[in-house]
């Protein structure tokens, strides 16, 4: 049985109201309050907020890092090996290696330039890679992770 015209009708009066417009206006201006926001901030290269001050530097490795295609991982320090992992012992450190892989590639960055192992005094690590300024805080991914990469600082 198909509605009446009347019932449509009583139908679209109510849907018209399901929101009231002053919502939707609203919306739309901490939308366009939100990305003006965003925009002044990027185009006066206002510094960034919320970014936790350096600590002096404990310790500092260059590390670079070689995939293979059965999975394995090569984790070198000029050209020397320093680990070869492979299986699960690669764990988070291959993660790690394909994320910065692909970073460079979106930049066609050259694969090969190592990357800084940073040990600050109050033990934290972050590993810096210099060509496209990504920071990576190992603990955020647990302390295993951590050290995993501590290890590097240790050979």
């Amino acid at each position: 049985m198909r509605p009446t015209d009347e019932q449509l009708d009583v139908l679209r009066e109510r849907d018209r109201d399901m929101i009231p417009p002053i919502l939707i206006k609203g919306m739309f201006a901490v939308m366009l309050g939100a990305l003006s926001l965003v925009a002044f901030a990027r185009l006066t290269d206002m510094p960034l907020q919320g970014v936790p001050a350096m600590d002096p530097i404990a310790q500092e490795r260059p590390i670079g890092f070689l995939r293979s295609a059965e999975g394995s991982v090569l984790v070198t320090d000029g050209g020397e090996v320093i680990a070869d992992l492979s299986g699960r012992s690669a764990g988070f450190i291959d993660s790690y290696a394909r994320a910065l892989e692909r970073r460079r590639a979106l930049r066609l960055i050259d694969q090969a330039a190592p990357v800084r192992l940073i040990e600050f005094e109050d033990g934290r690590l972050i590993l810096v890679d210099p060509e496209t300024d990504w920071r990576v805080d190992p603990r955020s991914f647990g302390p295993d992770s951590q050290e995993a990469f501590r290890r590097f600082l240790e050979t």
